[in-house]
């Protein structure tokens, strides 16, 4: 209701959801993925409202960032567990220096040939550790990072 009453005064809030991942045991039933569900439920002729789930800490402060004086409402997602941080294929924080966080933006964390899995939050390094089990065994799958979950990357879409 409180975000329903933002959209209808066009207000600007920056709303923080958390215990938002996957993880039943660590982020608990209570809530459990129920968030994600009411949060992009606006009026069509209102203001979007991106829904952000970063991958990790390192990303999450790059969002945080770029979208803190945004207009309208955003919604950021995050767990109560501690993240692994993702790693490019050299071994180096993929959202950390020189990584710019881009609203709509998909990111391209293993390129592959034969498909792609799509993975966002804190399934993102779950994703990451069996996209490259399966490069091990010979089979050529990419991951991309969909961080702001609700909004269609084009390039992204193409490229699939």
């Amino acid at each position: 209701s409180e975000i329903t009453m933002g959209r209808l005064n066009y207000a600007n809030v920056l709303c923080h959801f958390s215990h938002s991942g996957t993880d039943d045991m660590a982020d608990n039933t209570c809530h459990f993925g129920l968030n994600n569900f009411f949060a992009d439920n606006g009026l069509a002729e209102h203001q979007p409202s991106n829904l952000y789930f970063p991958a990790d800490f390192h990303q999450l402060e790059k969002c945080v960032q770029t979208v803190f004086w945004d207009q309208g409402i955003r919604c950021v997602f995050t767990t109560r567990s501690k993240l692994p941080a993702i790693q490019d294929e050299n071994g180096n924080a993929m959202f950390g220096d020189g990584y710019t966080f881009v609203r709509g933006q998909d990111d391209i964390v293993r390129k592959g040939t034969v498909g792609y899995v799509v993975a966002f939050g804190d399934a993102l390094y779950r994703a990451l550790d069996a996209v490259e089990r399966l490069k091990k065994e010979g089979i050529d799958v990419g991951l991309i990072n969909k961080a702001t979950i609700n909004v269609v990357d084009e390039n992204t879409l193409e490229m699939l």
